[in-house]
């Protein structure tokens, strides 16, 4: 299947309507799965899907009157209409449209062992922010729990300390 691999910056509209920021293109540390980081364009929940998952169409059998061809299409590749849209005029007049800094998030993903994320996250603790804490728990498959951002923080820490005492010596 060939297909326009998304960079960071873009905006994406989901063939339900709503418009995504692309973050980054990462890789599952373990299958090495190419997965699309992206956040709401006006909002700060972060998420993770598979590069083919993004990319592939819309289920017409599931989805009959959905008109998109694809899951997700590239706002500026879209109809002018979609481009007077108020969320998108909005989104790009905000001063600062994504609350984490993008290096951060990069950074650690980046990141390949346990130990290197444990240490890392240990650096910038003073950092992390609601989007960040997103990205790192659902690039762990961590499912994060209601709290306070230093709880939510503190949460993930165990969750390493506990991959790295249990992992460290299985070969892989």
């Amino acid at each position: 299947m060939e297909y326009r691999i998304p960079k960071k910056g873009e905006i994406y509209r989901h063939f339900k309507g709503n418009l995504y920021e692309i973050i980054t293109i990462a890789r599952d540390s373990e299958t090495l799965e190419e997965k699309v980081v992206y956040k709401e364009a006006d909002g700060d929940a972060a998420y993770v899907r598979p590069l083919r998952m993004f990319v592939s169409p819309v289920d017409k059998e599931k989805y009959p009157d959905v008109t998109q061809e694809f899951r997700f299409e590239r706002v500026q590749d879209a109809s002018p209409e979609i481009l007077q849209d108020k969320n998108v005029q909005n989104y790009w007049k905000q001063d600062d449209v994504c609350s984490a800094k993008p290096s951060m998030i990069l950074e650690y993903l980046d990141l390949y062992t346990v130990e290197e994320k444990l240490s890392y996250l240990l650096r910038v603790k003073d950092s992390v922010t609601e989007e960040f804490l997103q990205v790192v728990a659902q690039s762990l498959d961590f499912t994060e729990n209601e709290g306070s951002l230093m709880e939510r923080y503190d949460e993930i820490l165990r969750y390493l300390q506990t991959v790295a005492k249990y992992e460290s010596g299985r070969l892989r």
